[in-house]
C-alpha cells in the first residue's frame, strides 16, 4: 500500500492508510486540503483523481476501506472544474508588450508563437533551438506529459531569437545557456513577480501567463491550421482534449463557415466548367430519336 501511495500528498497517504470505515471530521478536513493541493511535478493526475484511484488499488488488503473515499456518496464537495476561457481582448497584447521588460517581452512573444508552457520555455536551452531549420525542440524530461515536441519557429519568433542570441557584449551564447535566462545565461526559475507587475502597469486584470497558451492555440485554430496540427503543437494526447482546450469565439466559427462556403462554391463552379468544356457525358444513355444509327 505504501508503494501505491508514494506519489500522493502526505495527508492523503495518512488518511487512506487508516484501517477504519469512517474518518473523523479532522481527517475529512485534511483530505479536503489534499484534494485542493497542486499535483506533484512528476504526476499527470490531479490529486483528486489520484486519491480516488488508490482505494480501488488497495481494495483486496484487509483492514482498508472497500469503497472509494471520493465516490458518489462522498461527504466532500467535488466541484466540477470549469475550464478557463480567458482570451486577450483587443489592445491587451500591445499594452502587455509595452509594459514588459525586454526578457519578459521575449518570453511572452515565445508563448504566443509556440503554445508552450512557461516552464517549458524557461528550461529551453540554445542547443535545442535550430534557427536555420526554424525549429525548436522541447525535451521529454521537461514537458508536462513526458513526450518530446518539435515546434516550428514563426518569422516573428525567429526575429526575437536572433536578437536574443546576441548578448550585451556582442558574443553568441553557449549551447548550454538558457534562451530565456538571465544576463549570463543562467536559468530563471520564476517570472511571477515580473508578470504581476507587468499586468498592473498595463492595466490588465485576470490574466494568467498560462492563458497565453490558450490564446496561441485558439489563434492557430482560427487561422485555419488543421486541428491535428494544433494538437501536435500543444502536445495533447487526443483531439477531444484539444477541442475542449481551445477558446474559439463564434465569430471565428462564422468566418470558418464562410471560407468553407467559398471553397465549396469554387469547387462546384470548376466542376460545372469542366463538364461544359468536355461536352456531353459520353456515358449518358442516348435517345433513339437523336441517334441516326438506331433503326
Amino acid at each position: 500500500m505504501d508503494g501505491l501511495l508514494s506519489g500522493y500528498p502526505l495527508r492523503a497517504r495518512i488518511l487512506l492508510n487508516t484501517p477504519v470505515v469512517r474518518s473523523p471530521p479532522s481527517s475529512i478536513w485534511h483530505l479536503e486540503s489534499a484534494r485542493t493541493a497542486r499535483p506533484d511535478p512528476g504526476s499527470k493526475l490531479h490529486p483528486r483523481a489520484r486519491m480516488s484511484r488508490a482505494p480501488r488499488q488497495a481494495k483486496g488488503r484487509r483492514g482498508y476501506r472497500e469503497r472509494t473515499v471520493l465516490g458518489p456518496d462522498c461527504e466532500l464537495r467535488q466541484d466540477r472544474e470549469v475550464p478557463r476561457n480567458r482570451r486577450l481582448a483587443p489592445g491587451e497584447e500591445e499594452r502587455l508588450l509595452q509594459a514588459a521588460q525586454r526578457d519578459l517581452r521575449a518570453l511572452i512573444i515565445a508563448a504566443l508563437e509556440t503554445c508552450a508552457r512557461r516552464g517549458e520555455l524557461l528550461s529551453l536551452q540554445w542547443r535545442e533551438v535550430d534557427l536555420e531549420r526554424r525549429r525548436l525542440r522541447l525535451l521529454a524530461r521537461r514537458t508536462k506529459d513526458g513526450e518530446e515536441r518539435v515546434i516550428p519557429i514563426s518569422a516573428r519568433l525567429a526575429a526575437v531569437l536572433e536578437y536574443a542570441k546576441v548578448g550585451p557584449a556582442g558574443t553568441e551564447p553557449l549551447p548550454d545557456d538558457f534562451v530565456f535566462g538571465n544576463a549570463i545565461g543562467e536559468q530563471v526559475r520564476s517570472v511571477k513577480t515580473a508578470w504581476r507587475a507587468t499586468c498592473q502597469r498595463a492595466g490588465i486584470a485576470g490574466l494568467r501567463f498560462h492563458d497565453l497558451r490558450h490564446e496561441a492555440g485558439s489563434r492557430l485554430a482560427e487561422g485555419g491550421v488543421p486541428l491535428h496540427f494544433v494538437q501536435a503543437i500543444l502536445g495533447h494526447s487526443n483531439l477531444k482534449q484539444t477541442s475542449t482546450y481551445l477558446n474559439v469565439p463564434l465569430g471565428g466559427l462564422d468566418q470558418a463557415m464562410g471560407k468553407y462556403d467559398q471553397q465549396r462554391m469554387s469547387c462546384n463552379f470548376l466542376a460545372m466548367s469542366t463538364a461544359t468544356d468536355h461536352g456531353p457525358d459520353v456515358n449518358a444513355p442516348s435517345s433513339p430519336a437523336g441517334n441516326p444509327h438506331v433503326h
